[in-house]
């Protein structure tokens, strides 16, 4: 029997020292003490190893997949393969905060991590939450999956609504695959949205086909107008290949294809 019992840091050392004993943390430590409470018996007749223990950190700074996350009040739980976190505080960059809940098995490789998030912000899209929202993101060794609840959002002034989202996603490429979703913003534009994004390479590709807008004078005057909307690193295109009919200030008025592009 092993019992270690130490304040320090889950670096590449002590992580060395774990899969030595077939424990596999997929977290390297870059800031913070971590306090460590875990229990090895080794079979010596099978070498098989039991392990049970407890990792609980009050404040750190991890890498995880490529990311960096701020980790606070984290209490991790381990039972052999069986991987449980009843609470922790997850922080990304400015982007993102939110109360996690965890459950993996390490042998199956399935699991499920909660989300309730309470902030999240794209200031250069000028988009962040309105309300908390609830995600859960299903681990599977053949497909994973992220549901999104339905959720309220602000766009400049204007409050926007996404319906709820169940899709594909990468976690170690950070890619997603968005199925068609109604999106509205409020006494402005409805829409059907779709496509593909990776947020490490900040690329994403849009089909967006309008149902209705009316803003700053500019009414559509047809059922349905399809868009293409790409962004890649800070940059926003938005073109069509069909010709759009709309209203300007009173006026008919119609436009063939055209490319818009926002620059940073």
């Amino acid at each position: 029997t092993l019992h270690l019992l130490f304040n320090g840091m889950l670096d590449k050392n002590i992580l060395h020292v774990l899969s030595r004993y077939k424990i596999n943390i997929p977290f390297l430590q870059k800031k913070g003490t971590i306090n460590t409470n875990l229990t090895l018996v080794v079979n010596l007749q099978t070498i098989d190893i039991d392990a049970k223990g407890k990792f609980i950190v009050k404040k750190g700074n991890f890498d995880y997949q490529g990311l960096n996350l701020a980790i606070a009040n984290t209490t991790l739980l381990l039972n052999n393969f069986d991987v449980k976190i009843n609470k922790m505080t997850l922080k990304y960059k400015d982007i993102a905060q939110a109360n996690v809940k965890a459950k993996y098995n390490a042998k199956k490789g399935q699991g499920v991590i909660n989300f309730d998030i309470d902030s999240f912000k794209l200031d250069n899209m000028n988009i962040k939450l309105n309300k908390n929202l609830h995600a859960s993101y299903h681990i599977n060794s053949k497909q994973d999956i992220l549901s999104i609840d339905k959720s309220q959002w602000l766009y400049d002034t204007h409050t926007m609504s996404i319906d709820a989202i169940t899709m594909p996603f990468d976690l170690k490429k950070m890619r997603l695959n968005l199925p068609t979703t109604f999106v509205q913003i409020d006494n402005v534009a409805s829409a059907y949205i779709s496509g593909l994004s990776s947020l490490k390479e900040k690329k994403t590709d849009l089909d967006i086909n309008i149902l209705k807008f009316n803003h700053n004078g500019i009414k559509l005057t047809q059922s349905l107008t399809p868009l293409k909307l790409t962004y890649n690193n800070d940059d926003i295109t938005i073109y069509n290949e069909e010709p759009i009919t709309f209203n300007l200030y009173g006026k008919d008025a119609k436009i063939s294809q055209t490319v818009i592009t926002f620059n940073k």
